[in-house]
């Protein structure tokens, strides 16, 4: 269920070289990003995002965070404060699995964390833990962090934890178990980006990667930078990823995955207005979980579209994006030709190639936000009109 710009077929970039690529960013809360933080997660090649300080709470829905598709673990602040907070997206492709926290109630602790089994074609690739640990923060809550992560490490032999660690105000104590804690797990300490006071708060250790990984400064941020949190690119060469798919399997995984593309050219809009007007709403003002509440109600509209819609034959070809429905020609036109930049650069390092490729970028973050506010205002007014007929129908 995507269709969202996410990459469509596995032999089209069965993880181009084998690698896996890791955003990592500090946000310093989204609650007043979230549009601006789900356009940009749209507009990047990423596979996934670890996100820490997201400050969202319960009152906030996954739909508001990331686009359909998208998976999303979190770890909100229990306690109501508006900093902290870690998430763990990955796009359609991939599957996170939570793993518990063992020996803690995660709710009563001072930090934050996100642990999941990333797997690919359903094979397992490697352990990904998201955390945030606030400064300040005693003796004992950075203890128990660490002994969570060992007992995580004793299990699994391919571990990669990123978060902001801040060890600068840490007890002197955990200063020197730090690298006792290194040692324990077999990590490697990757990050050498330094923030504009020429520390790393942000840490990405890593254990049984046999490929390696490689930290560097992100080209893009998903939300204005914090000075002292640079965003991080993060890539990752699993031992255990899978080989590509043969081009059959590859299509059936690919259309199990993808949104609905249905061919309103060819829609009964007469018939669909009637069928949504006759739906039976009275079940969802019995829920009382909002998930429930909008499963139930995009079952209800989706039935009804299939009923009165005709589906679009999915295209056979090679093609590595299957974009949105509203996507312009002039927004894909240009995210093709960021690609080409973005490759050019990597290739020379030239900053003439990195200008063409940031301003080949920027004009895509703008397209991306106008088209998607029409979009926007466009369901305001589909929503008005039904209001309007359903009032007259009674």
């Amino acid at each position: 269920m995507n269709g969202f710009g996410f990459v469509n077929n596995p032999t089209a970039r069965s993880i181009s070289n084998s690698v896996i690529e890791i955003y990592y960013q500090n946000v310093r809360g989204l609650r007043t990003k979230l549009d601006y933080f789900r356009n940009n997660l749209l507009a990047s090649a990423s596979d996934l995002f670890a996100i820490t300080e997201s400050g969202c709470s319960e009152s906030i829905q996954d739909a508001e965070i990331v686009p359909p598709g998208y998976n999303i673990l979190r770890c909100d602040r229990a306690d109501g404060r508006k900093q902290g907070g870690a998430l763990l997206v990955a796009t359609h492709r991939f599957e996170l699995r939570q793993l518990p926290i063992l020996d803690a109630s995660i709710d009563t602790c001072v930090f934050e964390m996100v642990c999941a089994t990333v797997h690919l074609n359903k094979r397992f690739l490697f352990v990904c833990c998201v955390v945030y640990i606030p400064p300040g923060s005693t003796e004992n809550e950075y203890m128990l962090l660490f002994s969570i992560i060992e007992k995580l490490c004793d299990r699994y032999g391919e571990v990669i934890v990123i978060g902001d660690f801040n060890l600068y105000s840490c007890p002197a104590n955990i200063s020197n178990y730090f690298e006792c804690f290194l040692s324990y797990c077999e990590f490697t300490q990757s990050n050498t980006v330094p923030n504009h006071l020429g520390r790393q708060l942000d840490l990405v250790l890593s254990a049984g990667i046999s490929g390696g990984v490689t930290v560097v400064a992100a080209d893009d941020a998903l939300v204005p930078v914090d000075a002292y949190h640079p965003p991080l690119a993060v890539s990752v060469r699993p031992a255990s990823t899978p080989p590509p798919l043969s081009p059959a399997v590859a299509r059936d995984s690919s259309a199990h995955h993808i949104r609905p593309q249905w061919n309103w050219n060819k829609a009964d809009f007469q018939l669909l207005y009637s069928s949504i007007l006759s739906i039976d709403w009275s079940m969802m003002y019995e829920m009382h979980n909002l998930e429930e509440m909008l499963n139930f109600f995009y079952d209800n509209i989706n039935c009804t579209i299939n009923e009165c819609v005709p589906r679009k034959k999915l295209s056979s070809g090679n093609s590595r994006y299957v974009y949105p429905v509203w996507y312009t020609k002039d927004i894909i036109t240009n995210i093709q030709i960021k690609a080409k930049f973005h490759k050019k650069f990597k290739k020379t390092k030239l900053d003439n190639d990195y200008h063409k490729f940031a301003e080949c970028r920027t004009r895509i973050k703008k397209l991306i936000e106008t088209a998607s506010e029409s979009i926007c205002k466009g369901s305001e007014i589909v929503l008005a009109v039904y209001k309007i007929e359903k009032k007259y129908i009674k």
